[in-house]
């Protein structure tokens, strides 16, 4: 049958008419393409006040998508999911594939722009009200659309396995856990466990590359379906002073060939982009958020990784979490926080129904305030988790973890966004003639109260909402009612949930106030000038407790042991768990000496300041000490049994009077040693692997001789180091005897002239010095344990002993450094100063380091220069060639630790490039080990042996300045290949904009009076 006759207007192009021997007419008779190239030809893309930048937006965030395809491909070639091959794959990819890092970095960059893209897509067609009728589908497409690339971008970070993409998995996904109900579930879900595993790996990387995938595609085409279908949008007048008449007949462009040419040139645009931001900034730009360097390898062992911060497209849900308290309004914290941003995202979803003035074509002022008020909302938090303003900190301190840094971070981040928002202001005043600002100003304002007034930020969005709810009223006085109606519906809720919380009932396990006896209740109740003896926290904690402890109050308080309010309140103040609580209440000598009725100031255990002295009397020290942790309460040192009501005959005869307690204090080792512990079946009982050997150590050393042989009373015993009450494990912060304290317990006494009055040192002539405490905190040791908290460093104790305290021998000095230093000692018994140390009688690390005051040993000690230690020992007792020894040690040194850092420096300056240099800085790590073990091999003072070590250090270096300088000569190399294929592109898109120029010239723009008199919703 003989085709109909072609119209001249739908007529194919020539080579398809010559028979079909051509093959656009081979595919023509097959596919029909001449219908699609003619419904190309008639689309026309509406032109109205708005720049036509906006109509492209779709296009280029599609473009970016087809990217990630092609990139993802080509990734999935080498990439393994797994434990051990997740993360090496990845740097398999980075490092030995060829390209492989550019087909990486432009799939993360590609990733973020398509993003970016995304939201300015949709912000634009809320702006250009194109979500107007009957177009709400195709919004509603274009949320989903959003979230699958939000999906794409969550699933994809963990991908590669590394440290920083792990703990930010671990931190987004633990929010699930505020869906109510199926929070707990759901995270599961996700995780396919309680933690972030490799089943979490799996489960993404099945989400990333099919279920996604699948999901984006079927939403695209029926989000271009519709697109087609429909047509783009008309542009709305934005001015609202100008009438609404008839729409005029509205300026038109051809899809094809004028607007298809200008999106093919913001496509070859974007390739540029990409090339210029893969090749320059292949890690990202190094913001929170916005860097996929690959670094270390996940260790879910590890502690989490420190500033860790989701992607920039989740950072205000991040900081939005953060402002909510544990609980708001009956719920969890983060329950009511995602219950917020469920409400936002549902109002974003359903504004087409909303807004129907749009619908109408006429301009929407209070939507147009409504969409910039929420991107200052967006604004304010992203600023805020970006921590602007932000006091300097160490690296991994939260800035926000101070009262002064979260207020310094809210003050400039709300200064920042006053600034943004007047200028657009102005813009939306001067250039759109807009005058509905009362939405916007409402963030801005919170951001204000909660910036500068020091006001919450629930408590400022509490303010700007009831301002809202008024600008509601006053705006729609038809919603007049609906409005207030919603008003009294939240203040009746508020009040509601915050009488709920005021009339909890007390937990499961714990007494109604009903059944509180009355005398309690008086004690509870008993005032002094006008306030409460007991507070309102102290209230609170008995409330608190186990119903069988408030009943040991009960009984305390019938038994007469307890009837003084600030005896009370002193026991309740405590921050002690619940056991211990119930541990004091069963011991009737804590009760009794907490009773300022019942004891007078020497013996009452009570709450003290900083500044009082007499602490062994603070009841802070008293529940805190080990021994009544362990079960030893006061009857354990001073007799009698805890049920005790009155003072026994036992604890008379125990203890010794006060008088004698202070004249002889020879006791006190005697006493703790002999009791309890040098006896190994009762020590036992407690803890096995405690030694029993402190008080034949004690003995013997010269606190032990000046106390029990001399009788010096002011000699060192067991509380003067341990303490009376207060006695905790050495492993405590708090405890006297921690590594960290052990110098200022050991300086109370060798520090104070008083103290030390009298005592000499060996020689039975010399004064013992007191400035040991002084020197220590300055050298090396004292700044490690006392500054850097290294527990590796020496105190007093490593170096004189503990229970055993003695000052070291001169032959001994080297025994004692040597327990940490081995092979430094090793070195120096093979070396010529062996013998010339042994025949001086000097002590041998002493002599150069120094003792209390030893200095970090540095190359300057070295040589013949200022600050050596040789010089001196060699001129008066070496021979020549000892200072020419001396000097080649420093000068090689010297040379090898700067060869060391110059590579290093190399080194930083290529991975800032871009480049993943592990093996080299693997290398410079093990120069720096070969240059630790040269400046150790100085003790041998052999210069063969040295230069074997310092000449592997130098090959070393050199091998790893070569191959820094073989990747850095490859990135010149990627410079001219950038330069030379962004030429090309710039090339190709100047022609195309040329040809652009020549289409547009040959059809200008022109109205149609049939479509002028199309509705908004007919296809174009």
């Amino acid at each position: 049958m003989a085709r109909p006759a072609e119209s001249p207007r739908h007529a194919p192009p020539p080579a398809a008419r010559r028979g079909g021997r051509s093959i656009w007419g081979w595919f023509d008779e097959r596919f029909g393409l001449d219908e699609l190239v003619a419904f190309a030809r008639h689309k026309q893309v509406p032109v109205g006040e708005h720049s036509l930048f906006w109509y492209f937006l779709g296009g280029v965030t599609l473009f970016f998508f087809v990217v990630q395809i092609v990139t993802g491909i080509l990734l999935l070639m080498y990439y393994q999911a797994g434990e051990s091959t997740s993360y090496e794959s990845m740097r398999y990819i980075v490092t030995k594939v060829p390209f492989g890092w550019l087909v990486r970095s432009v799939h993360c960059w590609s990733a973020h722009l398509m993003i970016l893209t995304l939201l300015l897509h949709m912000w634009s067609v809320f702006f250009l009200r194109a979500y107007r009728k009957p177009r709400e589908i195709t919004w509603l497409t274009g949320i989903a659309l959003f979230g699958l690339a939000l999906g794409f971008g969550f699933s994809g970070y963990l991908l590669p396995w590394n440290e920083l993409a792990f703990f930010a998995t671990a931190v987004g996904t633990d929010s699930v856990k505020a869906v109510p109900v199926i929070g707990e579930w759901l995270l599961r879900v996700l995780r396919g466990g309680d933690e972030v595993s490799i089943r979490t790996l799996y489960r993404f990387y099945a989400l990333h590359i099919t279920v996604l995938p699948i999901a984006t595609f079927a939403v695209v085409g029926v989000h271009l379906l519709l697109i087609q279908k429909q047509g783009m949008a008309r542009p709305v007048p934005e001015r609202p002073e100008e009438p609404v008449r008839e729409p005029e007949p509205s300026r038109g462009m051809p899809f094809f060939p004028n607007f298809l040419l200008r999106d093919l040139l913001l496509w070859l645009l974007a390739v540029n982009l990409l090339a210029l931001l893969a090749v320059l900034l292949p890690h990202g730009p190094g913001i929170p958020g916005f860097e996929w360097e690959l670094g270390q390898k996940a260790d879910p062992l590890q502690p989490a990784y420190p500033g860790i911060k989701p992607e920039w497209y989740f950072l205000w849900m991040y900081q939005l979490l953060k402002e909510f308290p544990a609980h708001f309004l009956g719920m969890e914290g983060p329950q009511a926080c995602l219950a917020l941003a469920t409400v936002l995202l549902g109002i974003w979803c359903v504004v087409p129904f909303l807004d129907r003035r749009a619908a109408a074509n006429r301009p929407g002022p209070a939507f147009t305030d409504f969409g910039v008020g929420i991107l200052y909302f967006l604004a304010f938090l992203m600023l805020k988790a970006w921590d602007v303003g932000a006091p300097a900190v160490e690296h991994g301190v939260d800035p926000a973890g101070t009262a002064e840094g979260a207020a310094s971070i809210a003050r400039a981040s709300a200064a920042w966004l006053a600034g943004v928002a007047l200028g657009v202001t102005v813009v939306r005043r001067a250039l759109f003639g807009h005058r509905y600002f009362w939405i916007s100003a409402l963030p801005v304002l919170q951001a204000a109260l909660h910036g500068f007034a020091g006001l919450s930020y629930l408590g400022a969005a509490g303010v700007s909402v009831a301002l809202l709810v008024v600008v509601l009223v006053a705006t729609w006085r038809r919603a007049r009612a609906a409005a207030l109606a919603a008003l009294t519906l939240v203040a009746v809720l508020a009040g509601g949930a915050a009488r709920a919380q005021e009339a909890a009932p007390p937990a499961a396990s714990s007494l109604p106030e009903t059944s509180w006896p009355a005398p309690f209740l008086r004690l509870l109740e008993a005032e002094r000038g006008g306030a409460r003896v007991v507070s309102e926290r102290a209230l609170g904690r008995f409330r608190e407790l186990p119903s069988h402890a408030q009943e040991l109050f009960f009984v305390a308080q019938s038994k007469g042991l307890l009837d003084s309010p600030d005896q009370l309140a002193a026991l309740l103040e405590l921050e002690i768990a619940d056991e211990h609580v119930e541990l004091l209440l069963t011991d009737n000598c804590v009760l009794c000496h907490t009773n300022p009725d019942q004891q007078p100031e020497e013996t009452l255990f009570r709450l003290l300041g900083p500044d009082e002295t007499d602490r062994h009397l603070d009841l802070r020290e008293v529940v805190s000490d080990v021994h009544l942790r362990r079960g030893l309460s006061c009857s354990g040192c001073h007799g009698g049994k805890p049920t005790d009501e009155e003072m026994t005959d036992e604890i008379y005869e125990r203890w010794p009077e006060r008088d004698k307690r202070l004249a002889d204090r020879s006791w006190i080792p005697r006493f703790c040693g002999e009791s309890c512990h040098s006896q190994p079946g009762f020590m036992r009982r407690f803890n096995p692997a405690l030694p029993v050997d402190q008080m034949i150590k004690y003995r013997e050393s010269r606190h032990g001789v000046a106390l029990l042989g001399r009788g010096n009373q002011r000699a060192a015993q067991c509380v003067s180091c341990h303490g009376v009450h207060g006695i905790r494990r050495p492993s405590s912060p708090q405890s006297l005897v921690n590594p960290v304290n052990i110098p200022a317990t050991c300086g109370r006494c060798h520090a104070d002239p008083r103290a030390m009055r009298g005592a000499v040192m060996d020689d039975g002539r010399t004064p013992l010095p007191t400035d040991q405490l002084e020197r220590y905190r300055d050298s090396v040791h004292g700044r490690a344990l006392l500054e850097e908290h290294d527990l590796g460093a020496p105190a007093c104790n490593d170096c004189h002993g503990n229970h055993a305290a003695m000052p070291p021998a001169v032959a001994s000095v080297s025994q004692i450094c040597r327990n940490c230093h081995v092979n430094n000692g090793k070195l120096f018994d093979g070396s010529p100063h062996k013998a010339a140390f042994e025949k001086h009688g000097w002590p041998e690390c002493e002599v150069c380091h120094g003792k209390h005051d030893i200095a970090r040993a540095s190359d300057a000690m070295l040589g013949t220069g200022p600050g050596s230690v040789c010089k001196d020992c060699h001129d008066r007792y070496g021979r020549p060639e000892c200072n020419d020894t001396a000097q080649h040690f420093h000068d090689r040194i010297v040379a090898l630790d700067g060869e060391r850092s110059a590579a290093a420096a190399a080194l930083e300056t290529a991975e800032r490039e871009g480049h993943d240099l592990a093996d080299v800085r693997f290398a410079l790590e093990g120069v720096r080990d070969i240059l630790v073990e040269a400046r150790s091999k100085i003790h041998a003072f052999d210069r063969a042996e040295f230069d074997k070590t310092a000449n592997r250090g130098f090959e070393e270096t050199a091998r790893a300045r070569a191959r820094t300088a073989e990747v850095m000569e490859e990135y010149g190399q990627r410079k001219i290949g950038l330069a030379i294929s962004t030429l090309i592109v710039s090339i190709v898109a100047g022609l195309l904009y040329l040809k652009i120029r020549d289409i547009d010239r040959a059809s200008p723009l022109a109205a149609s009076p049939r479509e002028s008199r199309t509705e908004p919703g007919e296809r174009r």
